[in-house]
């Protein structure tokens, strides 16, 4: 099978899945490509951006955005033409992943959210997308509840499976449980960790509500004695973290944090602070045994529905100061047992999934001929 893939932009968080991908197209005899644009936006301003041998980048036009739609279009047709089966957004506004179900639906995958969680739901929006996901051979959406907005808008239910999307959960667990004691000591000796520890993971941008952050640890540092509030993450609020971490020893910043830096501060904070969106996070914290503490007012991503109310996701006030005293008046947050078991949350279970719907659009694909047939060879996709 010729795997193309299309993306915005390759993140981080998404390399794991995409090197497992490759690796098991290619072992079957198949070639595997993902074509992507920049990284739009405030994307950019995270710094996150990754290229691999099974990536390419390509010209794509954006078009409207303020009050409007942004529209985009990625030019991926050379490489369309030589693949089996497409994976593409499930998005109103990506044209490219529009012309696609309109123009070889049976070979075509979409993924998404398959509703709308973080903004109020456009009809118009909403009415594109279940034509778009009824047209296409499989919808893959990141969590059960977007595969049932789709069945409710008419979707067929053998035309959508649910992904359960990831981070690379395997190599956190083994990070944290590889962390020495001497491992932790010179952590605590190099962050000045000396009381309460809470972390943060994720993009410094409005979505995550970084000036809540940094007034909650303020206050937290003002009512304990040795507080630390870890912040893991870069965006387009990045000036502001910066600076008050030089000037105020109760916040540290990484801009980058790997499995391994996670892995062992997980032994020394007691949460993850979550105030804005909670988003692929919950995996991370299902996977450390953290619990996520966040506020009820707030929209969430789809992965927020990992996380169990009153377990390992707490709902504390919407005010930073009472926000910082809730976290304070408790030194149990940790759930009593291990929830990593609970739903499969890996980036293995995510490539059997993926691969699984692909090989079913295969199988069903009238465009399933030989190089002959097609006109042209592989030479498109990355072998």
């Amino acid at each position: 099978m010729r795997l193309l893939v299309v993306q915005p932009y390759v993140p981080a968080y998404r390399v794991p899945l995409f090197d497992l991908l490759a690796q098991r197209v290619r072992a079957a005899g198949g070639a595997f490509l993902v074509v992507h644009g920049p990284p739009p936006g405030a994307q950019a301003r995270r710094r996150d951006a990754h290229a691999a041998r099974w990536s390419h980048l390509v010209p794509e036009w954006r078009v409207g955005g303020g009050r409007l739609p942004e529209f985009v279009f990625r030019r991926i047709q050379p490489a369309a033409k030589c693949a089996d089966v497409v994976v593409s957004e499930l998005a109103a506004t990506a044209v490219h992943s529009l012309l696609l179900t309109c123009t070889r639906p049976d070979s075509v995958v979409l993924w998404g959210h398959g509703k709308n969680y973080v903004a109020e739901p456009s009809a118009l929006d909403y009415a594109v997308e279940a034509r778009m996901a009824r047209a296409a051979a499989v919808t893959m959406t990141y969590t059960e509840s977007g595969r049932q907005s789709l069945i409710e808008r008419g979707v067929p239910a053998t035309k959508v499976r649910t992904l359960r999307n990831s981070t690379d959960t395997r190599r956190l667990r083994e990070a944290a449980a590889s962390t020495s004691e001497a491992d932790l000591t010179r952590l605590r000796r190099d962050l000045g960790i000396g009381g309460r520890c809470a972390l943060f993971v994720g993009g410094l941008d409005a979505t995550k509500r970084v000036d809540f952050l940094l007034a909650a640890g303020r206050r937290a540092a003002e009512l304990s004695d040795g507080f630390r509030l870890v912040m893991c993450g870069s965006g387009d609020q990045d000036d502001i973290v910066v600076a008050t971490a030089r000037r105020e020893p109760w916040l540290v910043h990484f801009p980058t944090a790997d499995a391994q830096l996670l892995g062992q501060l997980s032994h020394l904070v007691d949460a993850v602070w979550m105030p804005g969106r909670i988003g692929l996070v919950a995996a991370d914290a299902i996977a450390l045994r953290l619990p996520v503490l966040t506020t009820a007012s707030w929209h969430h991503a789809p992965e927020a529905e990992y996380l169990q109310l009153g377990v390992n996701r707490h709902n504390l006030p919407d005010d930073p100061a009472s926000f910082a005293a809730a976290y304070l008046a408790r030194d149990d947050w940790r759930p009593l047992a291990d929830l990593d078991g609970t739903v499969d949350l890996s980036i293995e279970g995510m490539a059997d999934r993926f691969l699984a719907a692909c090989t079913d659009a295969f199988a069903g694909s009238e465009n399933h001929q030989d190089d002959r047939d097609r006109g042209g060879s592989a030479h498109g996709l990355q072998q």
